[in-house]
């Protein structure tokens, strides 16, 4: 209202002070003509006033106006009218705003000196708004359905897709189902009525490419209640050269070898008998075999396996070609652990410490056990993390130049094939060669807070790359504007809009093989995971956050009731002045 009065008073000012000017020029002309000079001047300037008048109530003028905040209370999906109701109670004039997921009023918060937010929450793209005001975050009653959800958006080919998550107060759900693309149901999980329950479903992709896997709820009679879309990139499993050395023949090798050679890796096997005495064993390869290490026989590698025995009887022209294929080369080296490590606590630059666990529970299977053996990593900040298990590292690596090396804690993994745990063992040991045996470092590591992007929400994303300035392209060949980390100058994030549903891509614009695939869900996917993420987002940005002044000065429009007053008295002033004359 204030907004059009002003517009008002800005576009009528002059046609209205012309008017104005007009009629009095009338008037005045009007009492010349009359011949009448007795308080000539009196009754111009008393219709002058009386003009003035007419105009200021056309006009409708503000004036400033000291005023006292109010207090609002922002209403957002899932809030409670009981809490409402009490904050109604607690204040008399409470100003009501509905949320809809796109922005706040300035004028509105402007008005305010205290908002509480009740339900989920809003959007953490909109916290700005509420900077000035003093906030609190009032959650509403937890909804029935998905609220967390984890899995991997990239598997590689042969390894197991595993989705995880929390289903609140599923009273009327009685199965969770895993569809691949084609709506065919891959695994399923019966649903208790608990009021949480965890579950975890899994399956093992058969091609590569992007697809888009789906998570079904259903009830007692079959009916799907949600179908939530779940991206996932399948890539191809590349094809290791791997060289295995070994001071003696071990059972932990025989089934590493084994699980290599049955997935198509090359694979080398030396194994000391006596002092002098090896046995070689070729996988998917021509016969060959390897005494010392050299920079012309290493080049026929991806990988170097060996335990610490193996290691620390090589030889120091070994030790320097095999450092010089890490570094230059890409190289990847895996230190298996042995007895000969315990002793030393220490291996190719890893640092060790005493540790009293055994046995660790994998986190994707609770009910399995792995041997691990009594050390646990020391503190290093150039430590890549690539399995934990009950908040210990299990494995880890660290660059070295191109390449990288690794080791692992895990004493003994092959009980695992015996117990029939499979799948178990190929998910441990894929994430450990897979991140070792990265030769290229890619020319651009791109990054996402999310898994997936919703329609016309900011979908905000990172790359790290040599290529200084890096030009981003959008999906229709368009720039991305980037921002350079302060810290990082070779880390560079950016903003986009998604606007249709379905596979979007990011690229460098210098290498169009460097792609960043990410999906775009229906906004009505997962809005209980999004719920959940809002308010531990809002919990978290709106404890004891903000403070704003009690009062405010705002603009409001004088009463036009003033003005016809003074009106109605000038004009019958103008009435009487000439009667008066008269007598």
């Amino acid at each position: 209202m204030i907004d059009k009065d002003i517009f008002l008073l800005q576009s009528l000012w002059l046609p209205v002070l012309i008017g104005m000017v007009v009629l009095w020029g009338i008037f005045l002309w009007k009492e010349y003509r009359s011949g009448s000079k007795k308080w000539w001047l009196l009754k111009a300037f008393i219709a002058l006033i009386a003009v003035m008048m007419l105009a200021l109530m056309i006009l409708k003028p503000l004036v400033w106006e000291d005023r006292e905040k109010g207090v609002g209370a922002i209403l957002t999906h899932h809030y409670s009218e009981r809490q409402l109701d009490s904050l109604k109670a607690l204040h008399k004039n409470l100003h009501l705003i509905d949320y809809k997921m796109d922005g706040l009023d300035k004028k509105q918060m402007d008005s305010l000196s205290t908002a509480y937010i009740l339900g989920d929450g809003v959007a953490p793209y909109d916290f700005w708004q509420l900077d000035s005001i003093k906030t609190t975050y009032v959650p509403g009653d937890v909804s029935s359905g998905i609220k967390r959800i984890q899995y991997d958006s990239k598997v590689t080919l042969g390894d197991s897709l595993i989705v995880q998550g929390l289903y609140e107060k599923p009273q009327q759900v009685s199965q969770i189902i895993l569809e691949d693309s084609g709506g065919n149901g891959l695994d399923s999980l019966a649903v208790t009525k608990a009021e949480k329950q965890l579950f975890k479903v899994r399956s093992i992709p058969k091609t590569t490419g992007a697809f888009v896997y789906h998570v079904v709820t259903k009830d007692s009679l079959g009916v799907v209640l949600t179908k939530d879309p779940l991206p996932v990139q399948i890539d191809p499993s590349p094809v290791l050269k791997v060289v295995i050395l070994n001071r003696f023949p071990t059972f932990e090798t025989k089934y590493l070898k084994n699980f290599l050679a049955e997935n198509g890796h090359e694979v080398l096997v030396r194994s000391q008998i006596t002092k002098d005495t090896y046995k070689f064993e070729n996988f998917n390869r021509p016969q060959a075999t390897v005494y010392g290490l050299t920079a012309t026989n290493l080049a026929d590698f991806d990988l170097v396996i060996l335990d610490g025995s193996s290691y620390a009887t090589l030889s120091s022209s070994s030790r320097r070609a095999l450092q010089t294929a890490v570094e230059s080369q890409g190289l990847g080296v895996f230190i298996q652990l042995d007895e000969a490590i315990l002793r030393s606590g220490e291996v190719f630059g890893f640092r060790l410490k005493r540790n009293k666990e055994k046995q660790v529970h994998l986190p994707q299977w609770p009910k399995v056990k792995v041997s691990v053996g009594p050390v646990l990593f020391a503190e290093n900040p150039k430590l890549q993390p690539i399995l934990k298990a009950e908040n210990i590292l299990l494995s880890a690596y660290e660059q070295r130049g191109f390449g990288r090396v690794s080791t692992a804690t895990i004493m003994e993994s092959y009980p695992l094939v015996l117990e029939g745990n499979l799948a178990q063992y190929t998910y441990m040991w894929s994430r450990i060669l897979s991140a070792v045996s990265q030769k290229d470092i890619p020319i651009v590591r791109w990054e996402t807070e999310n898994y997936m992007a919703t329609p016309d929400v900011p979908f905000q994303f990172s790359l790290r790359t040599s290529i200084v300035p890096p030009t981003v392209l959008d999906a229709l060949g368009q720039p991305v504007a980037l921002q350079q980390n302060v810290s990082l100058s070779e880390k560079w994030s950016g903003t986009v809009y998604p606007q249709e549903t379905g596979w979007e891509t990011l690229q460098l614009a210098k290498d169009t093989t460097a792609v960043l695939h990410y999906y775009v869900a229906p906004s009505t996917s997962w809005q209980g995971v999004k719920a959940y993420d809002w308010r531990q987002q809002n919990k978290r940005y709106f404890q004891d956050r903000g403070t704003s002044a009690d009062r405010t000065k705002e603009q409001r429009p004088v009463s036009r009731l003033w003005f016809f007053i003074v009106f109605v008295f000038a004009m019958g002033l103008l009435w009487l002045l000439p009667r008066l004359e008269g007598n």
